[in-house]
């Protein structure tokens, strides 16, 4: 079938959007650069852009910023409008001045290079859209990885593709690690490359680069954020607050220790009862590490030893308390608080007259 272009002006694109772009960019980025190339003569604000193609005026500041950071559009009219390499010098046939000839005897000394940082996460590695683009046409393991995570997350933002390039060639992981851990940020509802960056440095320090390890660690971590979901709960936690470092510490000790969140609960529920609300969860964590030294690992087993510690608390106390022996009454005995009449003394007295 043969397609001709109908009557009516046209405009021109550049080739690098059909050809590296139109796979990254969005639908309101595209409506935004058609609009601004057949515009070329007018001076355009972000809210009329907005008004003709119908786009909220933060997603308009949004294209704009990325079809500059493609090297599409520019501010500079003394600029091309497309440039994919670095600028020549101003003066390429100037001469340049000579360079001192070093001596036989003094070898050239090697400059010295200053140590990078170590890049703990993705903010100083910058790509523009079309090196992105370059990136996942030559790389197939990369496309596949990005095709990966839009079919669960949707389309992926220029600055998350980045991060997850970064992960790749920063990191070392390998582009299937990186789609694992991708997925599990997007079930646990943390779907952010500040998220995902810490767990891939924890995953590239421990060596954790294959499809087994990954798998192992998100098992663990899903246990992890279970367990102390039903923890916060049982603390009576708001659920959009995630406990501190050192909360975390302990949720996380005792998942490893193997504790229930019954036993936590009936633990928590001691703590209650002793008044002790002030520092619960270092007063629970007291109370489970005894009942480890105890070798109990059951709320059965922790209600039977309180109850045997009660009834032995019980029993000393009585004992503490009996009643002492009653002692001999005297010979003289009152009552009502006067000494009482003895009959044989009464008897002798008559027995004389």
């Amino acid at each position: 079938m043969d397609i001709y272009l109908r009557a009516g002006n046209g405009f021109f694109v550049p080739s690098i959007v059909a050809d590296h772009l139109l796979g990254i960019a969005s639908h309101d980025q595209l409506k935004v650069l058609l609009y601004v190339l057949a515009h070329p003569d007018t001076a355009l604000t972000a809210d009329a852009i907005a008004s003709a193609c119908k786009v909220r005026p933060e997603n308009t500041e949004e294209a704009l910023s990325f079809w500059q950071d493609a090297n599409v559009l520019t501010v500079n009219r003394g600029l091309p409008a497309v440039s994919l390499t670095e600028a020549a010098p101003d003066n390429p046939t100037a001469e340049q001045p000579p360079v001192p000839a070093q001596s036989a005897e003094e070898p050239a000394a090697k400059p010295k290079r200053a140590k990078k940082p170590p890049q703990t996460d993705s903010s100083r590695f910058k790509l523009n859209p079309g090196e992105i683009a370059e990136r996942t046409n030559s790389n197939p393991d990369i496309r596949d990885m990005f095709q990966g995570i839009e079919s669960f997350a949707g389309t992926l933002k220029p600055t998350q593709m980045q991060s997850c390039i970064w992960m790749n060639e920063v990191l070392g992981l390998a582009p299937q690690v990186i789609l694992m851990l991708c997925h599990y940020c997007h079930t646990v509802g943390h779907f952010a490359p500040r998220y995902w960056e810490l767990i891939a440095q924890d995953w590239s320090d421990r060596g954790i680069n294959t499809y087994t390890l990954a798998e192992q660690d998100i098992d663990r971590r899903q246990k992890s954020h279970t367990y102390t979901g039903r923890l916060k709960r049982i603390f009576g936690m708001k659920p959009e607050l995630d406990p501190t470092p050192n909360q975390q510490e302990l949720f996380d000790s005792w998942q490893q220790a193997g504790f229930s969140e019954d036993l936590v609960a009936y633990a928590f529920e001691r703590c209650r009862d002793k008044g002790n609300v002030e520092s619960p969860f270092s007063y629970v964590d007291g109370i489970l590490k005894s009942w480890t030294q105890k070798g109990i690992t059951t709320v059965e087993a922790a209600k039977l030893e309180g109850a045997e510690f009660a009834a032995a608390q019980k029993t000393k106390r009585s004992g503490s308390a009996a009643p002492s022996a009653s002692p001999k009454q005297p010979a003289d005995v009152r009552i009502d608080g006067e000494p009482s009449i003895n009959m044989d003394t009464i008897k002798g007295f008559i027995n004389q007259f």
